[in-house]
């Protein structure tokens, strides 16, 4: 995934043009997302937040979210597919959330965040 952040506020990283407007500066950020299901081996759902694939394991989202948990279980559109697209999330606070159910990346949960 690429995000790209605007620098133009930073003196460092700043051009100055001939009537002094600051040139944008674009930096490419790649977020590792392996680590939710890919690199264990136990993913078995591919879910799309802002157009990443993240390879989860839907048992552990079953168990954190009642929402999953309908998706998952119950009939609805999504409980068979093998790729669920969530439009409605950002891919910052997807991660975030996900990294707060990994046991092994022990995030926390503070009442600061957004929730996923």
């Amino acid at each position: 995934m690429d995000i790209f952040f605007l620098f133009s506020n930073f003196p460092f990283l700043r051009k100055e043009t001939a009537v002094d407007q600051p040139t944008e500066v674009k930096v490419k950020v790649t977020i590792d997302v392996s680590m939710f299901g890919e690199a264990s081996g136990f993913d078995d759902i591919t879910l799309v937040v802002e157009e990443v694939r993240i390879s989860v394991i839907n048992a552990l989202l079953s168990l954190s979210s009642p929402i999953f948990r309908e998706i998952f279980q119950k009939e609805t559109k999504e409980k068979n597919k093998k790729e669920i697209t969530l439009s409605d999330k950002t891919l910052d606070t997807f991660v975030l959330f996900l990294r707060c159910l990994s046991p092994d990346l022990k995030e926390r949960v503070t009442g600061k965040r957004k929730h996923a």
